[in-house]
């Protein structure tokens, strides 16, 4: 596992997981260019790595390694991370691939993956690593009139993108978790989406090509 280079006061860091240590060696290159990169040849130094970093910038995983499935490693990002950005890279275009990452709500980019590719990327993960929950909290109530979102989904909805579980939103709004699931329904109704984590991205995505576009 090669370890992160320069950028001393950054505290998050990009994982890059990846079994070819020229491909692996190019990417981190890159992603240094704005922020330190920790490199991993499998599944099993990935999580590693993960045990020992308590927040990640973003992620670039291979699907082939030797011990399994970048795939596996992305659902577990997901579940620590559930908004964090991540490219998913194959030497092989398969279906069920493209499928399974679509799921997962990754980027998924066939090699070598481009230098415009990897520099739009780690902008973007930049970027969202800068939103601070008023910020956040701000997004969503931009996007709660055209939605017509009540005050409280609003609220629910911007909990929930800071992280905040259902057990602890309920607590927060004095209401049982079968109230807040019942919200949450509503929320996914009047937005179109499948999961609070989908609008979330969503969210973020539309935000920052609103910003792209203003540089």
């Amino acid at each position: 596992m090669a370890g992160a280079s320069g950028h001393e006061g950054s505290s998050r860091v990009f994982l890059v997981v990846e079994d070819e240590p020229c491909e692996a060696r190019l990417l981190a290159l890159e992603l240094r260019r704005y922020a330190p990169a920790l490199v991993a040849a499998s599944l099993a130094e990935a999580r590693s790595v993960l045990r020992a970093q308590d927040a990640l910038l973003g992620a670039i995983v291979d699907i082939g390694l030797p011990d399994g499935s970048g795939l596996e490693l992305v659902a577990e990002l997901r579940s620590r991370q559930p908004l964090l950005p991540v490219m998913v890279l194959t030497g092989l275009l398969s279906r069920e691939a493209v499928n399974r990452a679509q799921a997962l709500r990754a980027e998924f980019v066939c090699k070598p993956a481009g230098r415009e590719n990897l520099d739009a990327f780690a902008q973007y993960a930049l970027w969202c690593s800068r939103l601070e929950s008023p910020e956040l909290a701000r997004l969503v109530q931009q996007l709660a009139p055209a939605r017509q979102l009540t005050p409280r989904e609003a609220e629910l909805l911007a909990l929930a993108l800071q992280g905040y579980g259902r057990t602890q939103i309920a607590a927060r709004f004095g209401v049982s978790e079968g109230t807040i699931k019942a919200h949450v329904r509503s929320i996914l109704i009047k937005t179109g989406e499948g999961s609070l984590v989908a609008l979330g991205q969503r969210i973020l995505c539309e935000a920052w090509r609103g910003a792209a576009r203003q540089r």
